[in-house]
């Protein structure tokens, strides 16, 4: 890989600047992928955020190691130098929310601090590049927008809101696979979970049992089967994994109150 810059002018000296007028304005952005550089005491008018992939950078206040990041201020000097092949993706931003927004997101300024590797900021960044490339009258809007997911991302990272502490394989195949016969088991064991420390993680993330979280996403598309089709009760029944109709109107009136034949009646204009 080799080093891309992406700037919001065609005249790069011209997005080191400050911006009040909008709320978020990314002003530059890129990749540096290289075995020798040195930043000694350089100041912009905008803020800086680093995220660093690979290798290591040295800096007054600490050492950067892959996964880690950090922000530098506008108008204060800040100096660092890699060790080694070093790898970082970079996005220079103002705007009278600027601030604001780190701070929300309660980032520390100035500070080496660890979040990991994770493709969802990495992908964010590839929209942004695209975006410079686009650069159309909507694209600073979209930028901006790009901008504080990257931050509130960041955010996620550095508290430990980790996605890997997310139910997420099972809860996608929960999604995927409700008509089907799914035991908790075999839920616990694709997060490769004992069973007392999957309940516990998914009704901590979803405020529900597994159980209850696949009855709502079965009744919730039979809700919509029976507002927007034909199908006979029994057929939607078997459609959502239930092949007993009479067990199915059960559920459905326990969770939504009254029969699927009256929520359709009431649904039908």
């Amino acid at each position: 890989m080799k080093d891309m810059y992406y700037y919001i002018t065609n005249i790069p000296s011209e997005s080191n600047r400050e911006v009040t007028d909008v709320s978020l304005c990314v002003n530059c952005a890129g990749i540096v992928d290289n075995n020798n550089f040195l930043v000694s005491n350089l100041s912009r008018h905008d803020f800086y955020f680093l995220y660093l992939q690979k290798g290591r950078l040295k800096t007054p206040n600490g050492t950067l190691n892959g996964g880690d990041f950090i922000i530098f201020e506008p108008n204060i000097p800040y100096s660092y130098e890699n060790d080694g092949q070093t790898s970082y993706l970079f996005i220079h931003f103002s705007g009278r929310d600027s601030r604001s927004l780190i701070e929300a997101n309660e980032l520390p300024i100035a500070k080496p601090s660890q979040i990991g590797i994770h493709t969802s900021i990495k992908d964010r960044f590839e929209y942004l590049f695209q975006e410079f490339m686009i650069l159309d009258e909507k694209s600073p809007e979209i930028m901006a927008s790009i901008l504080t997911e990257i931050i509130t991302l960041t955010s996620r990272y550095l508290k430990g809101n980790s996605i890997k502490r997310i139910p997420l394989k099972s809860i996608q195949h929960i999604n995927f696979h409700y008509a089907e016969n799914l035991t908790i088991e075999d839920l616990a064991r694709i997060e490769n979970m004992s069973l007392t420390k999957y309940r516990k993680l998914f009704k901590k993330h979803t405020n529900v049992s597994p159980l209850d979280y696949i009855i709502s996403r079965r009744i919730n598309v039979a809700c919509i089967m029976l507002e927007t089709t034909h199908s006979s009760i029994c057929e939607i029944a078997s459609k959502i994994g239930y092949a007993d109709p009479y067990y199915f109107s059960r559920i459905f009136k326990k969770k939504v109150g009254i029969s699927p034949q009256k929520y359709r009646k009431s649904e039908t204009y």
